[in-house]
């Protein structure tokens, strides 16, 4: 294992709560909060127990960062029709588009 990777590796368990969200729980409220967060209204009642879940969760933060791609395309009318003939499917966002979530 390299360096990095293990204190990213010690940095998750430190992090780690008594209770935390689950997978499902998370991913069923990510939507809400991306929406709240681009939006720039109050933050979502559960914001930190989803940011601390994101810390932990690699799965569930690519599900973020393509919700959050997807909202901003959306937002800025540049989001392609739902007709596949009219335009290609992006397999994922492109570098520049993806948040890093902060590591504690």
């Amino acid at each position: 294992m390299k360096p990095k990777e293990f204190t990213n590796w010690i940095n998750r368990i430190y992090a780690t709560k008594d209770k935390e969200l689950d997978c499902d729980t998370a991913q069923s409220l990510l939507s809400a909060y991306v929406e709240v967060e681009l939006n720039g209204a109050a933050m979502h009642p559960l914001a930190a127990e989803i940011e601390s879940h994101l810390l932990q969760c690699p799965d569930c933060t690519e599900t973020y960062q393509g919700l959050r791609y997807l909202l901003k395309l959306e937002a800025s009318g540049e989001l392609a029709p739902a007709d596949k003939e009219a335009a290609p499917a992006q397999s994922r966002p492109p570098e520049s588009e993806l948040t890093p979530v902060a590591t504690p």
